[in-house]
């Protein structure tokens, strides 16, 4: 993977392109360095994006973003200003605290307590850590419908139904689910490879991606996806996992409750 100096750009994006070299059609392409997983415009193949794979000496090296100052907050004279994040509520408290009424004495052993934020998936966590928002907010999209395929990436699910009368593909990013329709002319699959997910335990998913990224033996590799589908032997429903590296792939197959079946390099 060669680095050249980024020229002729003006936004934040582009002091983290580098330019790539895909490793299975040798097509070049840009790259943002801050991605972990990069995807060929061309032969669509996913591989790692691998900070020791760039030339030594580099100039440019991978670039961290600084996350932004935590916002100030002012509290009345005589008032310990609190450590913790200060939400509306604890803000409040220490008002009525500062101008001593009833109600700030009710409120001083809550002071130091923080609400804990609504949690932001594509923000705090990984869909390979806890998987569970994936058959909560993309089951009911089914309806009358069945599956296909449901893709898990780190950051995003994706869930290929077929409906009677249309095939939607429902991505879910950041718990938002977008939904966007195939075709309503395509020839559905062959019943024995369609499939429901209400009985699939997701709570195995972060001890299966564990597991691959062990049993892979893959410099550098990391986990790129996780496929639900019937594309195993006698169309059972199980897992495919793809570790990905600098050089290779490896694919293994799993069943619904996490035992390895095999293992393709």
């Amino acid at each position: 993977m060669d680095a050249v100096r980024p020229t002729c750009h003006t936004s934040n994006v582009a002091r983290y392109l580098i330019i790539a070299t895909c490793p299975h059609c040798g097509s070049q392409d840009d790259v943002d360095q801050r991605e972990e997983v990069f995807k060929c415009r061309y032969c669509g193949s996913e591989y790692a994006v691998v900070e020791d794979v760039l030339p030594s000496g580099n100039p440019w090296p991978r670039q961290q973003e600084q996350p932004p100052p935590p916002p100030s907050v002012a509290v009345p004279p005589g008032v310990a200003p609190v450590s913790k994040p200060v939400g509306p509520f604890a803000l409040t408290c220490l008002i009525l605290v500062g101008m001593g009424t009833l109600g700030g004495g009710v409120c001083v052993g809550l002071i130091g307590r923080s609400v804990r934020p609504p949690h932001v998936r594509g923000t705090h966590g990984s869909y390979f850590d806890d998987a569970a928002d994936v058959p909560r907010i993309l089951g009911p999209k089914l309806g009358i419908g069945l599956a296909r395929e449901l893709t898990i990436h780190s950051k995003y699910a994706q869930l290929e139904v077929y409906h009677p009368t249309s095939i939607q593909r429902h991505t879910l990013r950041d718990g938002t689910v977008e939904d966007h329709a195939i075709s309503s002319r395509l020839t559905p699959p062959p019943a024995e490879q369609l499939f429901r997910i209400d009985n699939v335990d997701f709570r195995r998913v972060p001890a299966i991606v564990r597991d691959a990224r062990r049993r892979a033996h893959v410099d550098h590799g990391i986990v790129t996806k996780l496929v639900l589908s019937r594309a195993h032997p006698g169309h059972r429903l199980g897992w495919t996992v793809s570790v990905s590296g600098a050089k290779r792939v490896v694919t293994l197959a799993y069943d619904l409750t996490g035992h390895l079946l095999s293992i393709h390099h």
